[in-house]
């Protein structure tokens, strides 16, 4: 992706520290010239350097999979609306501030029972407070309808695009009014220009 200097990323801990608080990704792959994306949750093993998850077999992109090089893997977290009046200088236009990672590297498929189990088990034992007890009669065939997916790293990009390309003083008003967005807005009737979770983009915002 396009990432200017003030807005790059590229702290290990920090890149990884954000796969594992925002873990829903996009896969996109490419078939045919054509881009294809799947959407589904992918963890973050330190100990291998990979991300793991699991999509139906029946979804087309298990094909892209098998013979892709490299595939993409697009994490988002917290973004919000940025209005030119919350700053102390002019003239300025309207703005979105956002964080994003990007992770690169190759997929292999798990189709191997046990292995895809594994995967199942660590997805909810990051998920979930305790495991869940299944019945095999009910857990086999769930598992014939799965495949798992690892991806081996091969580079990650980092973009916060978080004001830093302004003024102190007025991405310290922009620190102040997503704030009080966050507060003085019921999530159900938030605006739509409010964005993901304005709150922690402040607080995002706040650390670097």
């Amino acid at each position: 992706m396009y990432i200017p200097p003030h807005f790059q990323v590229n702290d290990p801990e920090t890149l990884t520290a954000f796969l594992h608080a925002n873990s829903f990704a996009s896969v996109v792959t490419i078939a045919n010239g054509e881009p294809f994306a799947t959407h589904l949750p992918l963890l973050y093993q330190p100990e291998t350097n990979t991300l793991i998850g699991h999509l139906a077999k029946a979804n087309p992109q298990c094909a892209h999979l098998t013979s892709a090089e490299s595939v993409l893997a697009i994490f988002t977290g917290p973004h919000g609306y940025i209005s030119p009046r919350w700053y102390t200088h002019a003239p300025a236009v309207p703005t979105w501030n956002y964080t994003a990672v990007h992770v690169y590297g190759k997929p292999k498929l798990v189709t191997e029972p046990e292995a895809l189990t594994q995967i199942l088990l660590t997805l909810e034992a990051h998920y979930e407070p305790e495991p869940i007890a299944y019945d095999d009669a009910f857990f086999a065939p769930k598992l014939k309808g799965i495949v798992g997916v690892e991806i081996e790293i091969s580079r990650l990009e980092g973009k916060f695009k978080l004001s830093q390309n302004i003024p102190a003083e007025s991405r310290a008003r922009v620190i102040e009014h997503l704030k009080l967005s966050e507060r003085s807005e019921a999530a159900e009737e938030r605006s739509p220009t409010a964005g993901r979770f304005p709150s922690r983009l402040a607080e995002i915002m706040e650390s670097i």
